[in-house]
């Protein structure tokens, strides 16, 4: 809680639960006034400081946030929620006004919370336990139900603290999951909503790259080409002059100096990796180690060879272009302390390179399930280039092939833009 107070009595203003409670007493103009001022605040409490990270609280004045809150269309929301020791609230705007209520019981909440993180990355790609399920039952009542009808079809979501990793969508509500009748897309910052349609530009399939698998093809004097299920499903979509492969041995971190990973509209990166929310820093994906290195096991390289990694500093000095860009075989570790970052890391670097939107796995969940994704989300983007909706609609049908039990086949890839 102490770590909590520090970080309140840093941003300047009226801390977000505060506002909160005055937000329940206004009317009128200055309900709307302080529906900003709320959203504002909470901007600046999930990225540490004013103006940090990308789309930053400074880029944004009272009146322009307030513009955004009100030009959502009626299918659209923007919901954040404080979980902060003993107090936890939810915040809900649409275009009728922003709706704000306490949650009961706050520790249960937390509690519910570590053990679905825990069940989720236990279970890997396998299905979910009566308890698991249960307990995504107890969170839905909790966080969810409170809100009732007013949740919209379109919802945008504030990660912060331990939401960022878990499954918000997996949540379930009278028995289904929220991913069934919502589409939820996850905001990197308020700033986000100004682009919160994104969609792949035409000519996209003319600029696409693919990297992944560096623990196969060890040997340098191997020249035949064996592709995973999912690379393969990836290039199978996409053959042709533009697509651009790297794999095996050739996967090293002077690959992405390349033009055509910086210009590519789509980057598929099958690349094992740990996003690490205790200690950002050490969050990396793994390249394919030097041709001479004794030891080339992931256990042993984490902690090894900077040019055998892709750090977030590594992320943060690029320049990139890419519509879209998927991070395919990734896992989170650790907590972090506060519970209102909402830094991701890189996620976070990505969208801040210049990725408009970022898929990433929570857990990997292996290579048939990510080829079984791959293919269904690409198919779809072919007739609908609406991502949002093409990665909903992957997810529902992934629901909708292996009953409430199949998790690891699709709630373990989350959406962010930017």
């Amino acid at each position: 809680m102490a770590q909590a107070i520090q970080l309140k009595t840093a941003i300047p203003g009226p801390n977000p639960q505060a506002l909160l409670a005055r937000r329940e007493a206004a009317s009128g103009d200055a309900a709307r006034s302080l529906s900003a001022e709320l959203f504002r605040q909470i901007e600046m409490a999930r990225q540490g400081c004013p103006g940090c990270g990308p789309g930053g609280v400074d880029r944004l004045s009272e009146d322009g946030l307030q513009a955004l809150l009100q030009g959502l269309d009626r299918d659209e929301g923007v919901l954040a929620y404080f979980l902060d020791g003993g107090e936890a609230r939810a915040a809900l705007a649409t275009r009728g006004g922003v709706r704000t209520v306490s949650l009961a019981q706050p520790e249960r909440i937390q509690q519910l919370l570590a053990r679905t993180r825990e069940s989720a990355a236990r279970s890997g790609a396998g299905p979910a336990s009566a308890a698991a399920l249960a307990d995504l039952e107890a969170l839905g009542k909790l966080l969810l139900q409170p809100l009732g009808r007013e949740l919209p079809p379109r919802i945008y979501l504030l990660p912060a603290g331990p939401l960022r990793a878990i499954p918000f969508d997996a949540l379930r509500l009278d028995g289904r999951y929220l991913a069934e009748q919502h589409l939820l897309v996850n905001l990197a910052s308020l700033g986000a909503l100004e682009r919160r349609r994104p969609s792949l530009r035409a000519g996209y399939r003319d600029r696409v790259f693919v990297a992944g698998n560096p623990q196969n093809q060890r040997d340098p004097f191997r020249f035949e080409i064996s592709l995973s299920p999912e690379i393969g499903a990836v290039t199978d979509r996409f053959v042709g002059p533009g697509l651009h492969v790297v794999q095996g041995v050739a996967l090293r971190k002077d690959e992405f100096a390349d033009e055509r990973f910086a210009q590519a509209a789509v980057v598929h990166l099958a690349i094992p990796g740990v996003i690490d929310l205790a200690s950002p820093e050490r969050s990396r994906l793994l390249l394919a180690a030097a041709p001479d290195a004794a030891d080339t096991s992931r256990v042993s390289r984490v902690s090894g060879d900077p040019a055998d990694y892709l750090s977030p500093a590594d992320v943060a000095s690029f320049e990139l272009e890419a519509d879209l860009l998927l991070l395919s075989a990734t896992g989170v570790s650790g907590s972090g302390e506060s519970p209102f970052d909402g830094r991701v890391p890189l996620v976070s670097d990505f969208l801040a390179a210049g990725a408009a939107v970022v898929l990433f796995s929570l857990w990997p969940a292996g290579d048939e399930v990510a080829a079984k994704f791959a293919h269904g989300f690409y198919a779809r983007l072919e007739s609908d280039p609406d991502v949002a909706s093409a990665f909903m609609a992957t997810r529902q049908a992934g629901i909708q092939s292996g009953g409430e039990t199949n998790l690891s086949a699709w709630a373990g890839f989350q959406l962010f833009i930017r």
